[in-house]
């Protein structure tokens, strides 16, 4: 482990310090810390050779979670409610969206997240979403009370991110990197047959209607058109016509930000800047909304895409906050 690196990170299983007073458990960990297994090859490899070991492959197990995740409950929400396949798309969606924000900002630390432990209907969930919506107020965020969701469903999704079960700790996870992940998964959609959904590639993708782009190219971008012209408190718009889950846009208000922060650092403006617990530098959160507001547009085709935007945005400005001054996000 690194210094200051969560345990949570990468973990291969979690034990309680009960778990060595019961035979079994006690006989489970002995046998991954011995000797004898952690020189013999067959059985690293066999044991700690999943996906879910393995950092580099985070984007590939998360975006598999997501689809599954997508598939269960679209399927409970189409066979509890009298819903066209929009709806039930659009519904599967925004409850997502609701779940990773609020993993997400649990596992940052943020002010008055709690974990997932306690819910165990959607009822409960919907209590949950009730409380985030009043720290956090964004429309993505508002509880849904008319659809009906099998309570099964909910707490068995919940308990596959609590911080027991999920092998991620998504305090590290950039915002940009989740953009990336949602502009795969955004490349497919639902549909119905035989009374079951499906998730199939949507036919723009088919005929390279929707591509992504990367970071290190928006950075590239970035690098050729930015750089040179941009100036500061100054009402220049950075438009992206086509945003997808905004991973360009994100990158563009990452460089804005740190262009912001280096100007007000330079000048010994402290109005706008402070320092983290762990001693970082930043703007503060009402700076970051400003320059929001000032510099970032997108637009985008699919509705769908522009709400992905809007939660990949929201948690990237998120990012080094302790707490969100709730009143600061109103009308953004």
């Amino acid at each position: 482990m690194f210094e200051n690196e969560n345990p949570s990170l990468n973990r291969f299983k979690f034990y309680n310090y009960k778990d060595l007073l019961k035979k079994e458990k006690f006989k489970e960990l002995y046998k991954i810390l011995s000797y004898e297994n952690n020189y013999n090859q067959e059985y690293l490899l066999e044991n700690f050779n999943s996906p879910t070991t393995k950092s580099e492959l985070f984007t590939d197990h998360f975006l598999n979670n997501i689809r599954k995740f997508r598939k269960e409950i679209a399927q409970n929400i189409m066979d509890n409610n009298s819903f066209d396949i929009e709806s039930i798309s659009y519904l599967t969606e925004r409850l997502i969206d609701k779940i990773v924000f609020s993993k997400v900002s649990f596992d940052r630390e943020l002010q008055g997240f709690k974990s997932f432990n306690t819910i165990k209907t959607f009822k409960d969930f919907n209590i949950f979403i009730e409380k985030v919506y009043k720290i956090c107020p964004i429309e993505i965020l508002k509880a849904d009370k008319k659809t009906i969701i099998n309570d099964k469903i909910i707490e068995d999704l919940l308990n596959k991110l609590t911080y027991e079960n999920s092998p991620y700790d998504f305090s590290v996870v950039e915002a940009s990197v989740l953009g990336e992940i949602y502009e795969q998964y955004l490349c497919e959609k639902l549909e119905i047959k035989n009374k079951k959904i499906n998730v199939v590639l949507k036919e723009e993708v088919k005929s390279n209607g929707i591509v992504y782009t990367p970071s290190n190219i928006a950075n590239k971008i970035i690098e050729l058109t930015l750089r040179d012209d941009f100036i500061l408190n100054k009402e220049q718009k950075v438009l992206d016509i086509c945003c997808g889950s905004g991973t360009f846009l994100i990158e563009v208000y990452k460089w804005i930000c740190d262009e912001y922060l280096d100007y007000y650092y330079s000048n010994n403006n402290n109005h706008n800047i402070e320092m983290t617990k762990e001693k970082k530098l930043k703007l503060t959160f009402e700076e970051k909304i400003k320059i929001f507001k000032l510099h970032i547009f997108g637009v985008d085709i699919s509705h769908d895409s522009l709400e992905v935007t809007k939660l990949n945005i929201y948690l990237k400005m998120l990012e080094l906050e302790e707490k969100i001054p709730t009143k600061t996000l109103k009308g953004v």
